[in-house]
């Protein structure tokens, strides 16, 4: 029911023999109850991150990136502490942003498997720092 529809309800003639006071402890009992209620149906998936000290371009001072490669995002900050609340929230409003829009939100495998790859760089390449 629509918030205005139930106050409606808490305050018509049915709920006319309640005091206001519990009338509105209802009313407030009811949103808690269904704000729980609709956390139960959310689902909780876990994103691999990958986080790697950087310079930043024009500065060459130190910062940290996280990508998250499953979705396609990729942030920075200062410290490691920084960027991981960072990518969290970016991640979050990456998912809202889906979900509001009707699309298809990406989940990872529950163990994704995760491995480095060792190769021999050409003689003569330019290597970055």
């Amino acid at each position: 029911m629509h918030r205005r529809k139930l106050y409606r309800y808490f305050s018509s003639k049915s709920t006319m023999g309640l005091c206001e006071k519990y009338q509105r402890a209802l009313f407030v009992k009811f949103f808690i109850f269904r704000s729980i209620l609709m956390r139960m149906k959310q689902k909780i998936a876990n994103y691999t991150v990958i986080i790697e000290s950087q310079k930043r371009i024009g500065t060459d001072k130190a910062c940290y990136t996280a990508l998250a490669p499953t979705l396609g995002i990729a942030t920075e900050a200062n410290t490691i502490e920084e960027v991981k609340k960072s990518i969290q929230l970016l991640i979050q409003f990456h998912l809202d942003c889906l979900a509001q829009e009707g699309e298809t939100v990406p989940l990872e495998a529950e163990h994704p498997l995760v491995t480095r790859s060792q190769v021999i760089i050409p003689a003569g390449a330019n290597i970055s720092s």
